[in-house]
């Protein structure tokens, strides 16, 4: 799952025209295909406000990032929907105004210290899940002894093996699976600034 950010009127003052490919069209070819690919990188590469994209991981961070620092900008109704990608619309106004605390908010240091932040945790719940996969692993082997299945999953183990295994795996941490990147952020605020508004998908 990830989400797409569509801008409703992208800057681009030199009119650059998004490439179109017709996905019918059974003659289309491997090299039609890459050239179209590639002409759209360029594209969104000069045209920054037309298109922002990013998976669940690494979108949730920022629209938490966001929902935090701009909820004088957003309405509540903006910052549950940001977390879904049915459609919202985030106005031009608002999307300036986050762009801008976006970049306030790189420039005093804050984002460098939520980045930091979210590094110590990060590593944190990786040594933690690393000791949890061990124990995992470790019962695995005891259900494979037992059963005689190499190759059998957590869903069929046997009752008493499963209660174990549920039990060990509800401890794990997804602390590390969010990550919270300077860089990326910064692009999110370009995007958001060029928009003239976004719908987030």
């Amino acid at each position: 799952m990830g989400f797409d950010l569509y801008g409703r009127n992208p800057h681009n003052p030199s009119g650059h025209i998004r490439p179109n490919i017709d996905w019918t069209d059974s003659n289309i070819g491997e090299k039609e295909k890459k050239d179209y690919f590639k002409a759209v990188d360029e594209y969104e590469n000069r045209v920054k406000g037309d298109y922002f994209r990013a998976n669940v991981w690494w979108w949730r961070p920022i629209w938490q990032f966001v929902s935090n620092h701009c909820d004088d900008i957003l309405t509540n109704e903006d910052i549950e929907r940001g977390s879904f990608n049915d459609g919202h619309f985030i106005s031009k106004a608002k999307a300036k105004r986050i762009s801008s605390r976006i970049y306030k908010l790189i420039k005093d240091g804050t984002v460098k210290e939520i980045e930091e932040d979210y590094k110590r945790v990060s590593d944190k719940a990786r040594k933690h899940n690393a000791v949890v996969d061990e124990m995992l692993e470790e019962l695995k082997q005891e259900v494979i002894k037992e059963t005689k299945k190499d190759n059998i999953v957590p869903s069929d183990y046997p009752k008493k093996f499963k209660k174990q295994w549920d039990k060990i795996y509800k401890t794990r941490s997804w602390s590390d699976s969010y990550p919270f990147d300077a860089e990326f952020l910064e692009s999110f605020a370009k995007f958001s600034e060029l928009s003239g508004g976004f719908e987030i998908c």
